[in-house]
């Protein structure tokens, strides 16, 4: 299965942020229950090792956090996203869930953390005309929010995109 670890936002602030995302042809968005921020992405783990995972981040305290989100920004993979303002308590919780899944040897992509929130999908390379509209959309809006506690989320995959399951929550 298809694992990663997440925060969401509220359900009242996810619905504020995909209301502003525009309707454009040719470009997916994601479903305003499934707007997150990705902290690991353990891809593709054996059955079984949820209890494993359980017990690696048992130590982990989550800080009290507030996240700060602005402006529009893309990856080259076709991936429109918000933006995470830096904090040092978020970037200290990615470095501490990592620091604990090596240490159990749970395997996960290594990738540079890039806090966000995924909006929406086009194709490659993200077509300027999309960034401007989302730019546009969400030029004067700024998010402030307490996430909620850290999920071990798995991802099965369809045609109409991924589907989001919580397997396991921890405060």
């Amino acid at each position: 299965m298809r694992l990663f670890f997440s925060i969401d936002p509220p359900e009242q602030v996810q619905q504020q942020i995909h209301q502003l995302c525009p309707r454009l042809k040719g470009v997916r968005l994601m479903p305003a229950d499934q707007l997150h921020i990705t902290l690991q992405f353990l891809d593709e783990q054996p059955s079984g090792i949820i209890d494993d995972i359980a017990a690696a981040i048992a130590p982990l305290t989550l800080p009290d956090l507030t996240i700060h989100a602005d402006g529009i920004n893309h990856f080259r993979s076709g991936v429109i996203w918000l933006r995470i303002l830096p904090d040092p308590k978020l970037t200290q919780l990615y470095k501490s869930l990592t620091y604990a899944l090596q240490q159990q040897q749970i395997h996960f992509q290594q990738r540079n953390f890039i806090p966000h929130l995924t909006l929406a999908r086009c194709g490659k390379p993200v077509h300027s005309g999309a960034l401007e509209e989302f730019s546009r959309a969400f030029s004067q809006q700024a998010f402030e929010f307490k996430p909620s506690p850290l999920h071990l989320k798995s991802s099965q995959l369809s045609p109409s995109g991924a589907r989001h399951t919580i397997e396991a929550v921890f405060y």
